[in-house]
């Protein structure tokens, strides 16, 4: 419901609105699992990847809605906890490939490089695997291949001659089980329900469209 209020937002408004920047963004992803932590089990986070572009309308003054087509690359793992020496040692890990699309409002803070930005984030699963101990499977076989993410974050925009520099820090959070109804949590070692959550380092060049 909220990702279509967010979407009914673009088509609404986006004709209407200036197009006022684009541009490309790239950086890193720390994620983990959240959710159902089995027992003698722990969440890790791995460090991924995400690549995309970056389209801007102007909705009013320093305030624009900002449409992020990318990749995202996710990396994080489950690792055991011997009960006997209490170390952890890598049991699964799990490498998830997404096709994803942010859409965000940003908010400058007027007279200021600083912004802060939230909206929702649609993924869908185009490929990855889940390996380690008795598991070597195609990610499909046990999470489901669409996603919906909130995303709320703090950033930077420096000017660089006719080009502004950007570098944000955000959190996203999966609001989605992703569990397959029809996998075996037990056989896979798995947790029967699970989310991703993490954050996300990126940093990005716009070119300027609109006035000044």
């Amino acid at each position: 419901m909220l990702f279509a209020l967010t979407l009914a937002l673009v088509f609404v408004a986006g004709p209407a609105a200036a197009l006022e920047n684009l541009g490309i963004v790239a950086g890193i992803d720390r994620t983990q699992l959240t959710g159902d932590e089995p027992r003698d089990f722990r969440y890790q986070q791995e460090t991924g990847y995400l690549v995309g572009a970056v389209v801007e309308f102007a909705l009013a003054r320093d305030f624009l809605l900002s449409i992020q087509p990318g990749y995202l690359n996710t990396r994080t793992s489950i690792a055991y906890k011997d009960r006997q020496t209490g170390e952890l040692r890598d049991s699964l890990s799990l490498n998830m490939d997404w096709i994803v699309m942010p859409v965000l409002a940003r908010i400058k803070v007027t007279d200021s490089v600083v912004y802060a930005t939230g909206g929702l984030d649609l993924a869908i699963g185009i490929g990855g695997g889940i390996s380690g101990g008795q598991v070597d499977e195609p990610i499909d076989t046990f999470i489901r291949d669409v996603d919906v993410a909130a995303l709320i974050g703090v950033g930077i925009e420096l000017p660089a001659g006719r080009y502004r520099i950007t570098a944000e820090l955000r959190y996203r959070q999966g609001l989605l089980n992703l569990a397959r109804e029809d996998f075996d949590a037990e056989g896979s070692g798995l947790p029967a329900r699970f989310r991703l959550a993490g954050m996300q380092l990126q940093v990005g060049l716009l070119v300027p469209l609109g006035g000044p």
